[in-house]
């Protein structure tokens, strides 16, 4: 199935949850399980009510990365103020414990994204 496919489901599973279907309705109308059904909807339920209350960079990151960055500075308080992150550079970052160039590239863009850096790969 197509990303736009799921995506377009979880939203849909989403809105029949709000509107008091059941998991085994719901499962039955998509022809899944009741736990997938759940599991597409906690999904949807995340990227609506959670995910829009984190840091831009946390949202831009994956968990792998999130934990690499979070076991090395000590805490969450490296996405709220990423300074540190922009004065190691990519060298410094490079030699965090499991970040690779993906990482890197990863953390670059979000970087951008958030608004910390002009360009992509500009730290």
């Amino acid at each position: 199935m197509k990303r736009h496919d799921i995506n377009n489901r979880k939203e849909q599973i989403y809105r029949l949850r709000q509107e008091g279907k059941t998991y085994a309705y719901i499962a039955s109308l998509y022809n899944i399980s009741r736990t997938r059904a759940q599991d597409l909807f906690n999904q949807a339920k995340f990227g609506k009510e959670t995910l829009p209350l984190l840091p831009p960079l946390m949202q831009n990151l994956s968990i792998r990365t999130q934990n690499c960055l979070r076991n090395y500075f000590g805490g969450n308080e490296i996405f709220y103020d990423p300074t540190k992150i922009i004065e190691l550079g990519r060298a410094g970052i490079r030699r965090i414990k499991n970040i690779g160039k993906k990482s890197i590239e990863e953390i670059s863009k979000a970087l951008y994204e958030s608004g910390h850096t002009k360009n992509i790969g500009d730290w």
